[in-house]
């Protein structure tokens, strides 16, 4: 990071010679275990997210974006460094993200930036590594109990709100809101009744953090914080309800699981739908671009290009893969999509245009489009990626995961 840090604050420097100007700040929330199609952003029918849908309104909306994996750790691994798992090396719980990445915070730190984070997922402990270029990384909210019975995002905001209250107000922040509630068990909340099944529940769990990311929102807009901020809204996965015959998530690569919501709210930008293909890799060159950063040249996702108002990307292609519960590779290049069972050998091709909930596999009646798909898919995977040596998990660590559900799969869970 020495080179990095000996580069001069460049917002800071055109603000300065054009003439006094509030600073670009960054407001990054992201929802875990959220999946897109039950956001009203996106067309779903319950009235689970009403404010996420009044931001929706304000800018632009990306129909087709798309994580690199189904769980959290290698997914925000993903989008704080602009490379995919392979590149990153976090893989598995026992493999933190390494000092050796440059991390989004890390960049805007750089540059003059406050970088503040208020977290809630066991995952973002500070030894796993996702504090790296925060100034201040508030954890409170992971000693509040078991993750299963505490409701976390009425805390999480409260303390996002007091990290913004203390800022310095002549420099930009960044401002990284971790909302874990719709992660499972399933809570039902007060207010936001829909019913009593895991998915009513789980409805219920959306509404209940889309309300306090609206106070979020409606808090920092009254006291003028958000003024000239750029605000992302994502996920970092869906979630799976027996879609393909799995619950929960984190082993396998259909489109419950790695296609996330994304808005993009800020200066200039006009409301707008985005069809084509993006990632989550994406992600941070963009923001640096829209803030005139330079991203580093370690970053391998590409800045989405804004032109008057408009994003205007190209579809790219989407490298997926997953080592939890099974092995698995996959690759999107517009419509299509191959997913490759490493243990089983087994292929499937879709067509998510005419097929979006990957019922028809196409790869026995089109195998030469397959075939060609897969040598790419390999050719990807051929390429020496970043090697991350595990540690030894702890008996709580070990005891948090299993109440997670994440170390030993149920047999209810993995049934079909």
């Amino acid at each position: 990071m020495t080179a990095l840090s000996c580069i001069l604050p460049l917002v800071l420097l055109l603000s300065a010679c054009s003439g006094p100007k509030p600073p670009t700040n960054v407001l990054l929330i992201v929802l875990d275990t959220s999946r897109w199609d039950h956001l009203q952003a996106y067309g779903y029918d319950r009235p689970t997210t009403p404010n996420i849908l009044a931001l929706a309104q304000q800018g632009a909306v990306f129909e087709q974006a798309h994580g690199h994996t189904g769980w959290t750790g290698p997914s925000m691994a993903s989008l704080m460094t602009s490379l995919t798992p392979r590149d990153h090396g976090l893989l598995q719980w026992e493999t933190p993200l390494a000092d050796e990445h440059t991390t989004l915070a890390e960049v805007l730190r750089s540059q003059g930036y406050q970088t503040h984070a208020v977290v809630s997922h066991f995952v973002f402990q500070p030894k796993l590594g996702f504090d790296q270029g925060f100034d201040t990384y508030d954890i409170s909210a992971l000693d509040k109990g078991s993750p299963h019975r505490t409701a976390t995002s009425q805390e999480v905001t409260d303390k996002a709100l007091a990290t913004i209250e203390g800022r310095d107000p002549a420099r930009p922040w960044l401002l990284w809101a971790h909302y874990f509630d719709p992660h499972s068990e399933y809570l039902a909340h007060e207010g936001h009744d829909f019913g009593a099944t895991p998915m009513d529940r789980y409805d219920s769990e959306l509404a209940f953090t889309d309300e306090h990311v609206g106070r979020l929102l409606d808090t920092l807009r009254k006291r003028g914080d958000l003024d000239n901020t750029w605000i992302v809204l994502t996920a970092d996965h869906g979630e799976e309800f027996r879609d393909h015959g799995g619950t929960q998530h984190s082993g396998e690569l259909y489109e419950e699981l790695v296609h996330v919501p994304l808005l993009i709210v800020g200066p200039g930008v006009q409301p707008q739908r985005v069809p084509a293909v993006v990632r989550n890799s994406d992600l941070a060159p963009t923001l640096l671009s829209l803030l005139g950063v330079p991203a580093p040249e370690a970053f391998t996702g590409q800045a989405i290009p804004l032109e008057q108002g408009r994003f205007t990307p190209l579809d790219r292609p989407v490298y997926l893969e997953v080592e939890r519960h099974g092995d698995k590779r996959g690759l999107i290049e517009g419509s299509l999509k191959v997913i490759r069972d490493l243990e089983t050998g087994n292929v499937q091709l879709f067509d998510l245009g005419t097929d979006p909930e990957e019922l028809t596999n196409l790869a026995s009646r089109f195998p030469v489009v397959a075939e060609q798909m897969l040598d790419r898919l390999d050719s990807h995977f051929a390429q020496p990626g970043f090697h991350q040596a595990p540690r030894e998990l702890s008996a709580e660590e070990r005891q948090r995961l299993e109440l997670l559900g994440y170390l030993e799969r149920s047999e209810e869970a993995a049934a079909p």
